[in-house]
């Protein structure tokens, strides 16, 4: 599967986009092929905080303020990869055999390198963040 990372100032702006908003339909996303409010971050960035019981757990700070949603697809879809909101596009299947993966990014492989990104479809194993 091919995965495209949309990227908005919001997920109200997601869903007014005329192609993305397409896949928003009787107040869902549809969850066959998307996974909406994906969360970015750079694990660099993580600090620890400790819970009211003195519990530790890790505090992630987001990579910024936009709204995701990944589409999946069978194949590189050419409407979504023309719209400057698709930040990634991804090969699944390539990641988990450790081949090149990349098909199209906004950010540099070093800069991707650095930062991780959740939640994902299940049976994705992209080495971002590592």
């Amino acid at each position: 599967m091919i995965d495209h990372l949309m990227t908005f100032a919001s997920e109200a702006a997601a869903k007014a986009d005329p192609v993305v908003g397409s896949y928003f339909a009787n107040g869902e996303w549809r969850s066959d092929i998307c996974v909406a409010g994906v969360f970015v971050w750079a694990p660099a960035s993580n600090s620890i905080g400790t819970d009211p019981n003195g519990t530790p757990y890790v505090v992630r700070q987001s990579y910024d303020t936009n709204w995701r949603v990944i589409i999946a697809k069978a194949a590189p879809d050419p409407t979504l990869l023309s719209l400057p909101s698709c930040h990634l596009v991804a090969d699944r299947e390539a990641a988990a055999a450790g081949r090149p993966f990349i098909l199209q990014s906004i950010l540099s492989e070093a800069q991707l390198a650095e930062l991780a990104l959740e939640p994902t479809f299940a049976g994705s194993s992209y080495p971002f963040g590592q």
